[in-house]
């Protein structure tokens, strides 16, 4: 069982609080008042004020969990990783279940159990604890995340993500179209998209994980949709697999840039690597 209602990502959200991180400011909505600019549509100016959001543990997980900055998320692996792991596994079983909770947060306390087992190497536990998320309701972007977990685990059944590589462009299409109300007023973006991939490469089922504006979002998905998937040499997948990949928008004259794409921050992305860094720095000291 699958959703994707208002109150869980992806979700539309306004740009009031990306503004406050990346400087940009609600002038973005406002950017078309200038005389020499055309006017923006009703359509237009709401796709300039507004984003998809990745999705997010609620604040009462949050909260519970004691989650921080996810700076931690790019530990590399080792004894530090490790302790992270041990420590957020703890948490994660003596959490209780409070009426709070979503059942995003349900999804997520059970993927990242799964997941901090995993790096901690038992592998049939993590597997065992993938599977159950499979049972539970749950986003687009967290149902194929677990099939790729549990093909990463020996299950050749499940999808899996795709071999390295890259994306093979069209020649008439090297480039996502730019957003003509984005472009007149020098605004740059990004969309992060999850595609599934066929097994000679081309791609279905696009799902905008989060976005920088909406305003971007139809153009990304029409061009992740002309491309084709190659593995490092050359070849077709061979399989179903999954596949994510930001299409940047940038502008080509950068005396034209009003919003250039460095100013927009992007989503947190909370895992058990989040879970206090003070109890992964105790487990340290413990061992």
């Amino acid at each position: 069982m699958d959703f994707n209602d208002k109150n869980h990502a992806p979700r539309r959200v306004s740009t009031a609080t990306r503004a406050m991180a990346a400087g940009i400011g609600l002038m973005i909505a406002n950017a078309g008042s200038a005389a020499a600019t055309p006017p923006l549509s009703a359509q237009d100016r709401a796709a300039l004020n507004a984003r998809t959001a990745a999705a997010q543990p609620s604040s009462a997980l949050i909260k519970a969990l004691e989650l921080m900055a996810p700076a931690a998320n790019q530990q590399a692996d080792g004894p530090a990783s490790r302790a992270s792991a041990e420590a957020a596994l703890a948490a994660l079983r003596a959490l209780p279940s409070l009426p709070e909770f979503s059942a995003f947060d349900r999804a997520w306390i059970a993927f990242e159990t799964a997941a901090a087992l995993q790096v901690l190497g038992r592998d049939d536990e993590a597997r065992s604890a993938y599977r159950s998320a499979l049972d539970l309701p749950k986003t687009k972007v967290q149902y194929r995340r677990t099939l790729m977990a549990l093909h990463a685990l020996g299950d050749p059944q499940r999808p899996g993500r795709c071999p390295a590589g890259g994306w093979q462009t069209p020649p008439e299409a090297s480039a996502p179209a730019y957003p003509p109300p984005a472009e007149l007023r020098g605004i740059e973006g990004w969309v992060d998209v999850l595609a599934d991939v066929h097994e000679n490469g081309s791609v279905a089922n696009l799902t905008t994980v989060s976005s920088s504006l909406a305003i971007f979002e139809p153009a990304a998905a029409q061009w992740m949709s002309s491309l084709r998937y190659r593995s490092a040499d050359g070849a077709e997948p061979g399989r179903p697999c999954f596949a994510e990949h930001r299409v940047t928008f940038r502008m080509r004259n950068a005396a034209l840039v009003q919003f250039p794409i460095e100013m927009v921050v992007a989503d947190p992305a909370y895992s058990f690597r989040s879970i206090g860094a003070a109890r992964a720095a105790a487990a340290v000291q413990a061992r």
